[in-house]
């Protein structure tokens, strides 16, 4: 093939490229063919930022490309590591040997352009990862501490029983102390499981007199019948002796 031949390839190569990354392409020389390649991640290195991995790919033909390979050089790295760059111009020279005598470039691209977004999904990967590993061990901690402590035995809950009464009923008579020795209605009721039982226990504390009163305990508090009219009461009463005396 001769030069005029080797020249006329690759400036249909050239031609092709330009068409095909209009806003990437940027032509740097005419004697020899150069030109700029700038390949751009098409995912974000990172969820919370749009900052995107990209390199810019330098090309510049020599006398018998495709039958010889061009001289690549690629810089201007953004959200790479040392390890990535030295994997890209691995995989730069890879492509090289393996499509010699045909036009590569377009190839170079794909493979880099494919290396980027691999290495841009990994890295978003990692930070979700972490997120999430923050999160599980953050769960695990507040697990432990709500189940923490002494669990509940038969054993150990009737002890809490047993010193609740005794705390219960402590409380209860220093009330009762402060009041004066009088009961309301509701602990004199409380306190006498006869009045709870049976009618008859009414009975049994004394006679039934004409005035169907009975004696009363010392300690009622008087004031709980301060708001009844006795004389409905009388009434009542009177008429429930009527009804005795039908039946």
């Amino acid at each position: 093939m001769e030069a005029e031949d080797y020249l006329a390839e690759q400036r249909d190569e050239v031609d092709s490229l330009e068409a095909i990354f209009p806003e990437e392409f940027t032509l740097v020389d005419e004697d020899p063919l150069s030109f700029k390649l700038v390949i751009v991640s098409k995912v974000s290195c990172s969820p919370d930022s749009e900052t995107f991995s990209s390199i810019t790919m330098t090309v510049t033909y020599t006398p018998s490309y495709p039958d010889e390979v061009a001289d690549v050089v690629l810089s201007n790295f953004l959200c790479l590591d040392d390890e990535q760059k030295n994997r890209m111009d691995e995989i730069v020279e890879e492509e090289c040997e393996q499509n010699l005598g045909m036009p590569m470039i377009s190839i170079l691209h794909m493979a880099l352009q494919d290396y980027l977004d691999e290495s841009s999904e990994e890295a978003r990967d990692v930070v979700v990862r972490k997120r999430k590993e923050e999160k599980d061990r953050e769960a695990q901690l507040e697990l432990e501490r709500l189940t923490s402590g002494t669990y509940v035995t038969a054993e150990s809950f009737n002890k809490w029983v047993e010193g609740f009464k005794k705390d219960f009923y402590a409380k209860r008579g220093k009330k009762e102390k402060k009041k004066g020795g009088k009961m309301t209605g509701k602990d004199l009721f409380l306190s006498n499981k006869k009045m709870i039982s049976s009618e008859d226990a009414f009975l049994e504390e004394g006679d039934i007199v004409d005035d169907l009163t009975v004696p009363l305990n010392e300690n009622l508090d008087e004031e709980l019948f301060e708001d009844m009219d006795l004389g409905e009461l009388e009434a009542e009463l009177e008429g429930l002796d009527d009804e005795d005396e039908d039946d």
